[in-house]
């Protein structure tokens, strides 16, 4: 997950044609709106990674974690990606889309955290299918992205 977000938000864009709108906007778009969030987003993703999974430590530290960092970061990602407001309809129906997953991300973040607060197990295995879900959605949208540029003449060079 962690790199197909650096690899996405590392991206330099090349015309590769005369520019169009959507050409014009994709790029506005991913250099000028999305890449400044970059940070943000993975700041609390790199949070949320250091205390599940394989570093997971108990669930006080996840669930501090989770109220002290994630969710608050976060929200502050979602915040700001709700300000940006593509010209073109084609870059707009991408941007709703990773506002959903966003969306359905913090979601699964704050059922974690119910989960943690009443000692829920089946609370948490739905919110990791909920993550699981965000997950796939956020990876759909930066398909639709790549596809977006390809049918734009807008090369995307991903930076690792």
């Amino acid at each position: 997950m962690k790199k197909i977000l650096i690899s996405l938000f590392s991206v330099l864009i090349l015309l590769t044609a005369c520019s169009n709108p959507i050409q014009d906007d994709l790029l506005s778009y991913i250099n000028d709106d999305i890449t400044p969030l970059a940070d943000l987003e993975l700041e609390a993703m790199n949070a949320f990674d250091n205390v599940t999974g394989a570093n997971y430590i108990d669930d006080e530290t996840t669930y501090n974690t989770l109220i002290d960092e994630v969710v608050p970061i976060y929200s502050e990602f979602i915040d700001e990606l709700e300000t940006i407001m593509p010209d073109t309809d084609e870059v707009s129906k991408l941007h709703e889309q990773y506002i959903d997953a966003a969306n359905l991300q913090h979601s699964a973040f704050v059922n974690i955290l119910d989960a943690l607060e009443i000692g829920d197990t089946e609370l948490i295995t739905d919110a990791n299918q909920k993550l699981a879900e965000a997950r796939q959605e956020i990876r759909t949208y930066e398909q639709n992205i790549v596809k977006l540029a390809e049918e734009n003449n807008v090369e995307l060079d991903m930076n690792e």
